[in-house]
């Protein structure tokens, strides 16, 4: 028995040398040519983009495929987040992809899609964000040297979006805009019954809910005098309960 047991670990690590010895002839061997050839989880790019811009021979061997170069082209692209490519013996090569998934649009020096960790990865065109709101007054420079501060202000800004659609407003109004001023605070750009006018209402930096619903009160009362509604400041600085309306032709403080 002890014989054979010798034996046997001396047959397997001949085998292995036998592998080693011949291995760059067996990694040509017919069987392990490629022959598929599988993408998964893309929407943004078809089979044939991504397949012609790694440009694979399909006449080689599996295991001559450079996967860590196939990752990096793959990268380079826009909408790709993550790459994984793998060999799947004897004939195959994998590729799994993570795109990048949209949260908003946000306005720096240009438009750009921003993702869930709050990275921009696209440049936006304004044809691609129409039914978008678009988040402005940040600055390219903030976004590379404080991230953090960045992204906490784009998500007051996102949640000032929320509690626009949650409010009164939202029933005759689409949110085009919210931006961040120096000195007003937040301010909203809507857009209101199918018309071209546009209507601003600086919110400050609190009680936004409060303010969008106050502001559907007095949209509601300028239809009633059929006069065009322009601007709504909610002046914090005189006192809390104090706005400012400008109509197209003249403004009042109520």
């Amino acid at each position: 028995m002890k014989y054979i047991k010798y034996f046997t670990i001396f047959l397997f690590v001949l085998g292995l040398a036998l592998l080693y010895y011949f291995r760059n002839d067996i990694k040509k061997a017919p069987i392990f040519k490629l022959k598929k050839i599988v993408i998964t989880d893309i929407s943004h790019y078809s089979f044939k983009d991504l397949v012609d811009r790694v440009a694979i021979d399909k006449n080689i061997s599996v295991f001559d495929i450079d996967l860590q170069g196939i990752e990096k082209k793959l990268l380079e692209l826009s909408w790709i987040k993550k790459v994984r490519v793998t060999r799947i013996l004897p004939d195959k090569i994998s590729v799994s992809i993570k795109e990048h998934k949209v949260k908003g649009v946000v306005l720096l020096d240009i438009l750009y899609f921003y993702n869930t960790e709050y990275s921009i990865f696209l440049k936006a065109y304004p044809s691609e964000v129409k039914e978008l709101t678009i988040y402005s007054g940040l600055t390219m420079n903030e976004y590379e040297t404080n991230f953090s501060l960045f992204k906490k202000k784009l998500r007051t800004m996102e949640n000032i979006n929320i509690l626009f659609n949650k409010s009164k407003l939202n029933k005759n109004c689409n949110l085009s805009e919210v931006s961040l001023t120096d000195f007003r605070g937040y301010e909203s750009i809507l857009k209101c019954d199918d018309n071209d006018k546009y209507i601003k209402i600086i919110l400050g930096f609190d009680n936004f809910f409060k303010k969008l619903n106050r502001s559907q009160i007095i949209l509601k009362e300028s239809k009633k005098r059929k006069e065009n509604l322009d601007l709504v400041i909610f002046n914090e600085f005189k006192a809390s309960n104090n706005v400012l309306v400008r109509l197209e032709n003249d403004e009042e403080e109520i």
